[in-house]
This record gives structure tokens, C-alpha cells and sequence, in this order.
């Protein structure tokens, strides 16, 4: 939930930010505005960097900021700007019909990872609940300790392994 919360919020941003394409180079149509192909190429322009620049910055857009989110490479490290633009390239399918496609890939694979994850090799990291091992107390590990591959357990103190790495 924590992800599509905050890919709704990054498509509402993007949304406001681009609004002014359809304003300068977009004609009415019934219900809706088309761009022409100089407002469609600066718009496919804008989707392809405006989410890769943030994630190979910070690891992270504006959403995933606000929701405790991370792309990491699946050994943990900072992904790189080639990853984060792979990640993106995949969209079209990823968000085919409603998003249905990521739907099933994200709960299909191990490490949740969408297509343009599986292709970058990129993992979307934090928030997770777990449990401990021995005392089977249920908590919520950061995206750090997901890196990390393990978490010390804030009842007991023992230090458990998470994931695969």
C-alpha cells in the first residue's frame, strides 16, 4: 500500500508540473486535451528524466520520501543512473492497463520488484513488517536494514537476517 500511495503522489506531482504542456502545445478534443508531437515529445522527455534524476540522486521521488520508501540495488548499494533510467523505460508495460501489470509482477516475484525493477535489478526497500525469530515480536524494519539484510530486534535484542543478499 505504502507504494502505491506514494507513486499516486509522485503522478499527482508530475501531473501539476506538466500541466503547462497541454496548455502550450495541447488541443481540445471532447473530454480531453491532446498534445501535439512537439508537446508529446517534451512530455515523454520530461517522464523519462523527471523520476530517474530523483531516484539516482537520493535513491528516492518526493513519494517515496514522504512514505519511508528507497530504490536500492539488490545488494543494498545506491543505484545508479543507468538503473533508475531502466526502471522507467519499463512504465509502459509496467502500468498497462491500471497498473495491473506492476500489480501482478510486485506480488508475483521475491523481492517485489515490478519489471523495470527485475531488468535494473533495483529492489523498492522500506517499511516492511517482520518478525523476529526468537521472540516473534512483529515490527517494522527501515529501508536501511532491509539493505542490510538484517535487523536487531527491539525486544530481545537479537540480531536477525532479512531477505535474500
Amino acid at each position: 500500500m505504502k507504494r502505491a500511495s506514494a507513486a499516486l503522489f509522485d503522478y499527482s506531482i508530475f501531473s501539476i508540473l506538466s500541466s503547462p504542456l497541454f496548455i502550450f502545445f495541447g488541443t481540445p478534443n471532447l473530454n480531453r486535451v491532446s498534445l501535439d508531437w512537439v508537446g508529446s515529445l517534451l512530455y515523454l522527455t520530461f517522464w523519462v528524466t523527471f523520476f530517474p534524476i530523483a531516484e539516482a540522486l537520493n535513491g528516492q521521488t518526493l513519494g517515496k520520501l514522504l512514505f519511508g520508501l528507497k530504490v536500492l540495488q539488490k545488494n543494498g548499494k545506491k543505484i545508479s543512473a543507468i538503473q533508475a533510467f531502466k526502471r522507467r523505460i519499463l512504465d509502459p508495460i509496467d502500468l498497462f492497463i491500471y497498473g495491473i501489470v506492476a500489480i501482478i509482477s510486485v506480488k508475483k516475484t521475491a523481492n517485489n520488484q515490478r519489471l523495470g525493477d527485475l531488468w535494473a535489478g533495483t529492489v523498492v526497500a522500506g517499511g516492511e513488517e517482520t518478525r523476529c525469530f526468537n521472540c516473534r515480536e512483529l515490527m517494522k524494519i527501515d529501508f536501511r536494514e532491509v539493505a542490510e539484510g538484517r535487523f536487531e530486534c527491539s525486544k530481545c535484542g537479537l540480531l536477525n537476517e532479512y531477505g535474500e543478499n
